[in-house]
């Protein structure tokens, strides 16, 4: 059966994402797999682990792990961005036969489109806040020196 090869750390894996696969992702979260991923195009999003977990499952495997929370742990600590993350659900997606070239290169564009935006839009309002730091904290009043009360 045709699988998405991958290497994390040392370990090899082999992801599908079956017609079974498919079902399983429908009855979960009520989405095919096109629209879990649309869905999951933000960091560590919740179908991008059980796309995972699905993948890591289809029959006859011989993968050493079979959860996609572990699968995602395991590349977050052999360096992978979430970037790289989601690039891998998609590719498993086109060799599985879900996703067209075409559709996969679509998904990958947009998202590091919208992730280019938002850091931008980060890095201008960063810009805007340097120096208005020391404007906008309010400096302590100078306390005057208090006259002796008679009891």
């Amino acid at each position: 059966m045709k699988s998405y090869p991958i290497t994390v750390g040392k370990e090899k894996f082999k992801l599908r994402i079956t017609a079974q696969g498919q079902k399983n992702l429908i009855q979960e979260h009520e989405k095919t797999f096109f629209g879990l991923v649309s869905e999951s195009m933000e960091p560590g999003g919740v179908g991008i682990i059980d796309i995972l977990t699905e993948a890591l499952n289809f029959k006859g495997n011989d993968n050493s792990v079979s959860d996609g929370d572990e699968l995602y742990d395991l590349m977050i600590d052999a360096g992978y961005d979430q970037e790289k993350i989601f690039k891998t659900v998609v590719e498993t997606g086109k060799t599985s036969g879900i996703l067209s070239e075409k559709e996969a290169q679509t998904f990958l564009r947009v998202t590091k489109q919208v992730k280019s935006g938002v850091f931008q839009k980060l890095e201008e309002a960063a810009d805007d806040l340097a120096g208005t730091e020391e404007k906008d904290v309010e400096k302590e009043p100078e306390k005057t020196p208090s006259e002796p009360v008679d009891d």
